[in-house]
């Protein structure tokens, strides 16, 4: 599951990526903080984890990703 929120207190944007566990066990409640600010933006149910950053870094994450396919692509050329 991926989700966006606005941090109410900085309304920085935030991405959470769920990572479920590869088998379910009991959900537990886990609370969500912004990740610019430390304010507690959200409490959700997982039974595995969240990888939480902002949208900006969720971006530049993305952009680095590609980057590599390209040096990967071309260097095989």
């Amino acid at each position: 599951m991926e989700k966006e929120l606005k941090c109410f207190t900085c309304k920085v944007d935030t991405v959470i990526i769920e990572n479920k566990l590869f088998f379910s066990e009991e959900k537990k409640t886990t609370v969500i903080i912004c990740p610019s600010c430390n304010s507690k933006i959200a409490e959700e149910q997982t039974d595995g984890w969240f990888f939480i950053q902002t949208k900006e870094q969720y971006v530049f994450q993305i952009e680095i990703e590609c980057q590599k396919e390209q040096i990967k692509f071309d260097g095989l050329i």
